[in-house]
């Protein structure tokens, strides 16, 4: 009888411990309120819920946990009540330079800026309104290099629930751009610039691009990433360009790839190219290859043509170079040519809907390490938006 009753003792503990690794795995992809941090006075609205909103670049591949990197992502909905919670599972490192933050806007207004944590998960952000309908957006004010999120869903008041929104705007913009699209240091107004990155500096909301979607009522789609650039990035490096992770659903991360049909925009705006021209200010200077650039610029504007048949697309001269620095550089000359070349090239393959668009070069005050400020990101957007109107008419 031995044999059978090791046998059974062997079969009993295969079962027992499947059973834990079942239960943990079942409970590890269970996305629900952490328990400590559980209150009985208020509900869970899971983040697949039909009446919640959602806008930029995200990852749906668990659409209970949707997942994000760039700037400029907002998740929207209206809710009943006095208060409601966020839940939001963050990656970042937590430090100054990769800790995310989102404004959190109710009933249009800011109302709160949130900073997240990697260790916690519930945040319950606003209380005490007014008994009745509002509305909440959280919007991702930090770009794809301070870490990725995801969003697991709301809270609200026992009985209170969350109801339909108006559809979204039927316009779409989209932005491709750099630290200056991203809105880099923009929450500082300085002479003295040379601060390094802070993620609590950096408001993607007020930078020119949200600016310039909400004048225009359009839906906002930001796909920036500070340092990078056409062919090469600011540290010379030709890996990981714009051109070349603008297929990715998260910024750093080849898988999932995006697909270019989730988000057909009307108009594109390309800001690029500051940092193919940074290593020049390096000692030894290391020039720009003007026929790398143009040509890379002109396969990238051929590719969004392809996936956007119909789109608007404005070939932008970053108001970041000057012909007055490096000195005898003539590095805004060299810029408005080489982009110049773009635009021609494809209004001679009989592509109208390419455009030339210069900004001129800022000035003082700036935030972090010369970038622009929140009222420098307003000038941008006021040049741009009536040109989006002469060319859309909208």
């Amino acid at each position: 009888m031995r044999p059978f009753k090791n046998h059974f003792n062997r079969l009993f503990l295969i079962l027992l411990v499947s059973g834990l690794i079942f239960s943990y795995c079942k409970k590890k992809d269970k996305v629900e309120p952490p328990a400590d941090q559980e209150d009985t006075t208020m509900v869970y609205f899971q983040a697949d819920n039909s009446n919640i909103q959602y806008s930029g670049r995200i990852d749906f591949s668990n659409p209970k946990k949707p997942a994000f990197s760039f700037p400029g992502v907002s998740i929207k909905a209206k809710f009943q009540g006095t208060a409601i919670d966020v839940l939001i599972k963050d990656y970042g490192m937590g430090t100054v330079t990769s800790t995310n933050y989102y404004n959190i806007l109710i009933d249009g207004s800011l109302y709160t800026v949130l900073k997240v944590r990697s260790a916690d998960t519930l945040y319950p952000v606003v209380r005490n309104l007014a008994d009745g309908e509002h509305t909440i957006e959280v919007f991702k004010r930090t770009e794809s290099s301070v870490g990725k999120s995801s969003f697991l869903g709301f809270q609200l008041r026992v009985n209170k629930t969350l109801l339909a929104l108006p559809a979204k705007p039927a316009r779409k913009i989209e932005f491709i751009g750099d630290s200056f699209t991203c809105g880099y240091g923009n929450e500082v107004s300085t002479n003295s610039p040379n601060t390094g990155f802070h993620s609590d500096k950096e408001n993607n909301y007020t930078a020119w691009g949200a600016l310039t979607c909400r004048a225009l009522n359009a839906e906002y789609h930001c796909t920036a990433y500070s340092g990078r650039g056409m062919y090469r990035n600011n540290s010379g490096s030709t890996s990981g360009t714009l051109p070349l992770i603008y297929l990715n659903t998260i910024a750093d991360a080849a898988s999932p790839a995006w697909s270019p049909s989730t988000y057909i925009p009307d108009v594109a705006v390309i800001h690029l190219g500051t940092n193919d021209f940074f290593p020049e200010q390096w000692t030894p200077p290391s020039m720009v290859d003007s026929t790398q650039f143009v040509n890379t610029y002109k396969n990238f504007v051929g590719a969004l043509r392809g996936y956007y048949p119909n789109a608007h697309i404005i070939c932008v001269v970053p108001n970041s170079v000057s012909d007055w620095y490096p000195a005898n550089f003539r590095t805004l000359s060299r810029m408005k040519n080489y982009v110049d070349a773009v635009v021609d090239h494809h209004v001679g393959l009989g592509d109208t809907k390419v455009y030339y668009f210069e900004i001129p070069t800022q000035s003082a005050p700036y935030g972090e390490d010369w970038h622009p400020t929140n009222a420098t990101h307003v000038q941008m957007s006021n040049l741009i938006v009536p040109f989006i109107q002469t060319k859309t008419g909208w």
